[in-house]
C-alpha cells in the first residue's frame, strides 16, 4: 500500500511540472465540464422537488377529466396554455362515432 502510494505521489509531482506548460488547459476544460454537470444536477433535482409539490394525484386527475369537455383541433396539435379564453373546436361524438367540430368560445 505504501509502495503504491509512493510511486503515485512521485507521478504526481512529476506531472505537476507539466501543468504551467500547457497541462492547465485540459484541468480547466475538466473543470468547466464538471461545474456544468453539477449545476444541472442540481437543477434537476430542485426542478424534481418542484414538480413533486405542484403535481396532481390520479384519482383527482382522472375526476377533472369526466368533468370537463373533450377539445379537438384540426390536424394534430396539442395546446399547453395558462389562458383558458381562446378560439377552440368542440368535438361532439355522434352515435355512429363520428366527430363534427363547431367553434367555440371556451371559458
Amino acid at each position: 500500500m505504501r509502495l503504491s502510494l509512493a510511486v503515485d505521489l512521485i507521478f504526481l509531482a512529476a506531472n505537476l511540472l507539466k501543468i504551467f506548460e500547457g497541462g492547465w488547459l485540459p484541468l480547466a476544460v475538466g473543470a468547466s465540464l464538471m461545474l456544468v454537470m453539477l449545476t444541472w444536477r442540481q437543477g434537476t433535482r430542485i426542478l424534481a422537488a418542484i414538480s413533486k409539490t405542484h403535481e396532481v394525484r390520479l384519482v383527482d386527475f382522472i375526476a377533472m377529466m369526466t368533468k370537463s369537455s373533450i377539445t379537438c383541433a384540426s390536424g394534430t396539435a396539442v395546446f399547453m396554455t395558462g389562458t383558458p379564453m381562446r378560439r377552440r373546436r368542440r368535438c361532439c361524438t355522434t352515435s355512429t362515432q363520428t366527430r363534427f367540430c363547431t367553434n367555440t368560445i371556451s371559458s
